[in-house]
């Protein structure tokens, strides 16, 4: 086999190759469009087979006018525990003695 006829062999499988990916794209996408179309038509007809649903009573509400306001206020609250920064020991005398429940100077 000369160099021409294998680069002639070689250039036909890369057609052939090219052809086959290009059919087999094609068909996928036909396939999809004719799903799509099936599905649609299908859910279509299902949902004209149900029944319609039944509208809610109509239900009172309360009317309020608007008021404008400069600001407002928005309470805010956290879980945890407050604790100081610093510790300082402060230590105060009174001059007063507790003895047994009562307080003696």
């Amino acid at each position: 086999m000369t160099q021409y006829a294998r680069l002639k062999r070689r250039l036909w499988i890369r057609r052939r190759r090219r052809i086959a990916n290009a059919l087999v794209t094609l068909i996928v996408l036909g396939a999809s469009g004719a799903a799509v179309q099936y599905g649609a038509g299908y859910l279509a007809a299902r949902a004209e087979a149900a029944e319609a649903p039944v509208e809610a009573p109509l239900m009172p509400v309360e009317v309020r006018a608007l008021t404008v306001e400069d600001s407002f206020t928005i309470p805010r609250q956290f879980v945890g525990q407050i604790e100081a920064a610093t510790q300082a020991t402060l230590a105060f005398e009174l001059g007063v003695l507790c003895h047994r429940g009562t307080l003696s100077s």
